[in-house]
């Protein structure tokens, strides 16, 4: 897909974002929001052994993506893969700071924006995408 963006737009920049990381250091359980039910909302928790695993799993998937970035590099493609989880830190799922991820949101429209960035999180990968050198076009 890098080096196609390539072969159609050529001498672009392409910029692959990863994931940050969900959920920061918790006990016990955390509260990632409510499921409406005919007897009323019914909260969502989610235990700190799924949190580590459901990490573990943007951490893989960022690594991936660094290898295709790495990938359509050696293609030719100017390929950069932005990280974006330092400006996560302290505001993920469960962190004492405010979130910059919405938790579990809009069940009415098939989870949409469940888990992705609200607007403090877009600018955190506002910031992230800066420090790799993205230069916008006005």
């Amino acid at each position: 897909m890098l080096t196609g963006i390539d072969a159609v737009a050529d001498g672009a920049q392409v910029y692959l974002a990863g994931y940050p990381q969900f959920f920061g250091d918790f006990t016990g359980t955390c509260r990632v929001g409510v499921v409406p039910t005919d007897s009323g909302p019914l909260p969502v928790h989610v235990s700190k052994k799924d949190a580590l695993w459901m990490n573990s799993v943007v951490r893989e998937l960022n690594k991936q993506q660094r290898i295709a970035v790495r990938g359509a590099k050696a293609a030719g493609t100017d390929a950069r893969f932005v990280n974006a989880d330092a400006q996560f830190a302290g505001h993920r799922l469960c962190d004492a700071e405010s979130p910059y991820l919405n938790g579990l949101v809009n069940l009415d429209y098939a989870l949409m924006g469940s888990f992705h960035p609200n607007a403090a999180g877009e600018r955190a990968y506002a910031d992230a995408y800066l420090a790799r050198g993205f230069v916008p076009v006005s």
